[in-house]
């Protein structure tokens, strides 16, 4: 499946790899990972960046991962780091 991934840090990304981000995400608890999404999200979703990168990863992976909200008309997805990282590296994806 094709995972989006909306980031002003492209370059060390691309350079490196994901690293995990932190927080609490509305909750009460902390959480890390990489955010990445079904489709490719923006500052309306909350998806802050200027620069949007994709890559392949198998749907059954992702899916244990999946950050289920029933009333979003995507997926979103809170994956380790050092699982995205197996499937990279990303791509800068052509917007339009």
């Amino acid at each position: 499946m094709r995972l989006y991934h909306r980031t002003d840090h492209a370059d060390t990304i691309l350079a490196g790899g994901f690293q995990d981000g932190e927080g609490g995400y509305g909750t009460l608890n902390v959480y890390r990972g990489v955010w990445l999404s079904n489709v490719p999200l923006d500052a309306n979703e909350g998806a802050q960046g200027s620069t949007l990168l994709t890559l392949d990863m198998p749907e059954e992976q992702a899916a244990e991962y999946e950050w289920i909200e029933d009333w979003k008309q995507y997926r979103e997805f809170l994956i380790p780091a050092e699982v995205v990282n197996r499937y990279g590296p990303p791509q800068v994806a052509v917007e339009v």
